[in-house]
């Protein structure tokens, strides 16, 4: 359980560096689209490799209604003891995921600012890439990434997150 708050404090921790990054570098991009279409690329990977930790695939985000069924394996040979041990056991776990809820919510929303951001560091990019075609490859990148980020939110359950549906 620590090392999964470890995990995702420094995944979000690394969305805040990354939003910092962004605030300087809208000043260059404007005035070089490469610049613009390898920041991209770049910011887009580590977008998607904080998302990736943060989310943990097989763990989700601690949302109500999230069970491990590992936990939940109610046997025909369990006895009354055994039975309410695991639903205990249960019950902590979403404990701790009604916990969780409201930080994984704002690292979602930290996160879909922080990829609206990229999106039009690639727009910037774009516009360059009529006069210079090599940044088709980091735009490439920069989208692959940023489609990966809404991969990995759009797998958390929306009815907890309201903002995923911008995603599509």
């Amino acid at each position: 359980e620590k090392a999964k708050e470890t995990r995702k404090t420094l995944a979000a921790q690394r969305v805040e560096q990354l939003r910092e990054q962004m605030r300087i570098m809208r000043w260059f991009a404007m005035a070089s689209p490469k610049t613009a279409a390898q920041q991209a690329a770049r910011m887009g990977k580590e977008l998607a490799a904080a998302v990736r930790d943060y989310t943990d695939p097989g763990q989700g985000f601690g949302l109500p209604g999230q069970f491990d069924r590992n936990t939940l394996d109610i046997t025909p040979e369990d006895d009354g003891a055994a039975i309410r041990q695991k639903l205990r056991a249960q019950l902590e776990i979403l404990k701790q995921a009604k916990a969780d809820q409201p930080k994984d919510k704002e690292f979602v929303v930290d996160t879909l600012a922080l990829r609206a951001s990229i999106a039009g560091l690639v727009d910037i990019a774009k516009s360059g890439a009529r006069k210079d075609p090599s940044l088709r490859r980091d735009i490439g990148k920069a989208q692959e990434a940023l489609q990966e980020v809404a991969g990995l939110l759009g797998q958390a359950p929306r009815s907890s997150i309201g903002v995923l549906n911008i995603l599509t």
